[in-house]
């Protein structure tokens, strides 16, 4: 595993325990949004450099696209 793989799944963890105690979802629910979504399309593209950011960052994004308040 590289250093880009290695944030890249640190920030896809941090995402999933985010997701859980805000929303209320279970690991399997967390897995399937992020899975789906623009934000973790994002995250995995390496040329976005989108795995330097936190994961209440990333979260953010996930909140804008799927318009939650």
């Amino acid at each position: 595993m590289n250093d880009v793989e290695y944030l890249q799944q640190s920030v896809t963890r941090g995402l999933e325990e985010i997701l859980m105690t805000e929303r209320g979802m279970s690991l399997v629910q967390a897995l399937e949004l992020l899975r789906t979504s623009r934000a973790f399309a994002l995250l995995m593209d390496d040329e976005t450099c989108l795995y330097r950011e936190s994961p209440s960052y990333v979260y953010e994004l996930l909140k804008d696209e799927n318009e939650w308040h």
